[in-house]
């Protein structure tokens, strides 16, 4: 097969049937920017044929989600996405290892999840003009980005000044999480328990690789309830931490930070 074939319909207002308007083929790079596309569907027999496929460029589309086979290109350099209607960007994104440079500019993003912080060997990341309140503090303490754009996003949220306390209900999330971690057969008792008693989306993941990891010891992270925000040229960057312990080490290094400066 000497490439990949991309088809492009459009329905009509009454009855939804599809018609067909146009077909491209490509290999290593998909420029399918520019072409209103509100609907994106990968196949998933197709996924493994996109092996080759570097650079995805979507921009100045109608796109408000993202179809999950996507993050299984892994082979992924580029991935341009600006100037859609995304609202969410899934912890998914964090499977794209290979990823250099990420373009999200002109969306409705209002979060960026903390496995960011996997994609190593990301140096541009583009997140102009979204509603972003915040940044991850991973794209400073795991990422050597050399191009980070943030400009037209509403940055407010304000400086962690006071230690905060876990609760027992986190302090049980983090131990069965990493319990479960140690032995995976207990991940089928935990899965049936009730879904009141625990966030089994952060405790047992479909995707162990995509667990967040603490800021301070770098250990698997099973709970939000420990965020340090630390400002930086103006930007809040949140920080989490597994433990009171390791949230403490965060704060007072923090706080080292701004006193040196």
């Amino acid at each position: 097969m000497n490439g990949i074939v991309a088809t492009f319909y459009e329905s009509e207002n009454q009855d939804q049937k599809k018609i067909l308007v146009d077909t491209i083929s490509f290999t290593s790079k998909a420029y399918l920017a520019f072409r209103k596309i509100s609907s994106l569907r990968i196949a998933p027999p197709a996924v493994p044929y996109l092996g080759n496929l570097s650079s995805l460029l979507l921009q100045n589309n109608n796109l408000k989600t993202i179809p999950s086979e996507l993050w299984r290109l892994v082979n992924l350099q580029e991935l341009n996405l600006g100037c859609n209607q995304l609202e969410i960007l899934p912890k998914e994104i964090g499977l794209l290892k290979n990823l250099q440079e990420l373009f999200l500019h002109s969306n409705q993003l209002v979060n960026i999840p903390s496995q960011i912080g996997y994609l190593h060997q990301l140096q541009v990341l583009d997140l102009t003009d979204n509603r972003l309140e915040s940044l991850p503090g991973e794209l400073v303490s795991r990422l050597q980005l050399k191009n980070l754009w943030v400009e037209k996003n509403p940055f407010c949220a304000k400086p962690t000044n006071s230690f905060s306390m876990i609760t027992l209900k986190h302090i049980c999330a983090q131990t069965i999480g990493l319990w479960c971690l140690a032995d995976p057969d207990s991940r089928d008792v935990v899965l049936d328990l009730p879904d009141s008693i625990l966030d089994k989306s952060l405790i047992v993941p479909d995707n162990i690789s995509l667990v967040p990891l603490c800021q301070s010891c770098q250990g698997r992270l099973f709970h939000y309830s420990l965020s340090l925000v630390i400002e930086n040229y103006s930007i809040p960057f949140v920080y989490n931490a597994c433990s009171q312990n390791c949230f403490i080490r965060l704060h007072n290094n923090a706080v080292c930070a701004i006193n040196e400066s």
